[in-house]
């Protein structure tokens, strides 16, 4: 796994990292004999590569963007106690995959369908047999969700501008309503009177 702080390692390249583990050391002051200061750390792997991991301070992992970006996120949900979100559809959710592969696929840092639709040839080799169909059904899950999204996306368009249409219509009725006067009724039939009423 290349170094993400050397610099050698190119930043354009993609980091799928995941943060394993976030906790607090305490560590001496150098020149305050007794007094110690907290220093935030984490744990992070290579999605697909749980076994090699890296432990950093949170205070380094800040000057590589890269790096900083991908982490930021669940460091954020730990500081408030929280469990980091998943970014898209969890395993467990999707009929595609039995227990058994979820569990297998969550060791190696991979809990969302997204994310198994983009693993590589090296992490298909870790999952074993079925690895390549597994990923090519995520990868047909994902660009279903895809086009649905961008159907979803237009029919929603297309409502809105029904209903804009149909309050702009409702506005001219209305204007319409109010310039026209009201209409007069025309004259009756002449009142009858006394002597015409009354039988010949």
């Amino acid at each position: 796994m290349p170094d993400l702080m050397s610099p050698e390692y190119d930043p354009r390249a993609k980091v799928d990292i995941v943060p394993v583990e976030f906790w607090v050391d305490h560590r001496p002051i150098h020149d305050r004999p007794g007094e110690f200061k907290p220093v935030e750390q984490v744990k992070w792997a290579k999605r697909g590569q749980p076994n090699h991991q890296t432990v950093e301070a949170i205070s380094r992992v800040r000057k590589n963007p890269q790096l900083w970006n991908a982490i930021e996120p669940y460091y954020k949900h730990w500081l408030k106690g929280q469990e980091a979100p998943t970014d898209g559809t969890p395993l467990e959710a999707w009929a595609g995959v039995t227990k058994g592969q979820v569990q297998q696929l969550k060791l190696l840092l991979i809990r969302t369908v997204e994310e198994l639709a983009q693993v590589g040839d090296g992490t298909m080799q870790r999952i074993g047999m079925g690895a390549r169909t597994l990923v090519e059904r995520a990868q047909a899950f994902v660009d279903h969700k895809r086009g649905s999204a961008v159907v979803e996306a237009a029919l929603v368009s297309e409502r809105e501008k029904r209903a804009e249409l149909e309050g702009e219509v409702a506005e001219l009725k209305a204007m319409v309503e109010a310039l026209t006067p009201p209409e007069k009724r025309g004259p009756g039939r002449p009142r009858k009177t006394f002597d015409e009423a009354a039988p010949a």
